[in-house]
C-alpha cells in the first residue's frame, strides 16, 4: 500500500534476493537474472503487469499467467519455503473472496541538510 492509501504496489522477487530481519524486508540488488515483475494499481487498476488479457482474471488465473510469462523469475524462485507458502495460500484465499490483503510500511526519509 502506498503511504497515501490510494493505491497498492506489488513486486515479485525470489526469496534469495530478500534480506529478512524480523518484520523488515529489504530487496537485495539483482543482476538482471530474472524478469522484473512490478505492478501498481495507479498504473491502471487491474491492468496487472500491463496485461490487457488479465483484467477479468481470478487470482488463480492471474497466478497461471505469472508462471507462464515470467519463466526466469519462476526458475529463480524454485525452492521450498513453507512459511511463505502458508502465508501466500492464506492471502490467495482472501483474494478469492474479494478481499484485498494489505501489507505496507511507511518510511520517513530525513530532510536533506541545508
Amino acid at each position: 500500500m502506498v503511504p497515501s492509501g490510494l493505491h497498492w504496489r506489488c513486486q515479485l522477487i525470489p526469496l534469495h534476493h530478500l534480506a529478512i530481519e524480523g518484520d523488515c524486508v529489504e530487496v537485495i540488488a539483482d543482476n538482471g537474472s530474472y524478469e522484473p515483475a512490478h505492478h501498481s494499481s495507479a498504473d491502471g487498476g487491474n491492468l496487472y503487469f500491463g496485461w490487457e488479457d488479465a483484467r477479468p482474471d481470478t487470482a488463480r488465473e492471474l497466478a497461471d499467467k505469472i508462471k507462464d510469462r515470467f519463466p526466469r523469475l519462476m526458475a529463480a524462485s524454485e525452492n521450498r519455503n513453507y512459511r511463505y507458502a502458508g502465508w501466500f495460500t492464506e492471502m490467495l484465499g482472501m483474494a478469492e473472496t474479494g478481499a484485498l490483503p494489505v501489507c505496507g510500511r511507511s518510511i520517513t526519509l530525513p530532510h536533506p541538510a541545508k
